[in-house]
């Protein structure tokens, strides 16, 4: 399936370019040629949100270099299964996705991203991932890139974010570059 920018101007992308290059050359957000149409039984035998995610996505991944990893890709970003809890009325309930590294239930998106970027081919070239933020998104991916082999991940930080109570250092594989003013919202994981 063919990515398209949300701006129209820039050229369609598969999806593995699209996740490598985080926004359109154009500044427009990636955004798939068309959806797919699913029912209920498409999901039958799906136990895990792993197996969801993983047929839910094929489509957008089919002929792309990534699909024979798709199922890996799911496997490590959804490894943490969130707790489907009853809520409310009869038939009604909430699942849980605060369990995540971070607590925060951007952990799922962002441990897809990371997953998705370390399975891509770059040969001997790394991956820094920079992380400006002043809440638990820059946290979130902080923690899906730490220890993803052949990836950095320098985070810059107000001391906000440290008032929260989120990891926004991890050791081996990110180093806090500086404390400023940036926030999540000015910056996107970028492939540089």
């Amino acid at each position: 399936m063919r990515m398209l920018s949300t701006r129209g101007i820039a050229p369609a992308a598969s999806i593995s370019d699209a996740i490598a290059a985080g926004l359109a050359p154009d500044g427009g957000l990636y955004m798939p040629a068309s959806l797919p149409s699913f029912t209920p039984a498409d999901f039958d035998g799906a136990d895990t949100l792993a197996q969801v995610a993983q047929r839910l996505l094929r489509p957008f991944f089919a002929g792309d270099a990534l699909e024979g990893e798709l199922a890996a890709i799911c496997a490590t970003a959804f490894a943490v299964e969130p707790p489907l809890r009853v809520f409310g009325e009869a038939n009604d309930y909430i699942l849980e996705l605060f369990h995540g590294a971070t607590a925060a239930f951007k952990d799922y998106g962002a441990s897809f991203l990371a997953a998705a970027l370390a399975a891509l081919p770059r040969g001997d070239r790394p991956l820094t991932i920079l992380v400006a933020t002043s809440g638990d998104t820059g946290a979130a991916v902080g923690a899906a890139f730490h220890h993803k082999p052949g990836c950095a991940s320098p985070s810059c930080t107000r001391t906000a974010a440290s008032r929260h109570g989120r990891r926004t250092s991890w050791a081996a594989s990110a180093t806090t570059c500086a404390r400023c003013g940036w926030t999540a919202a000015s910056m996107t994981a970028r492939s540089w």
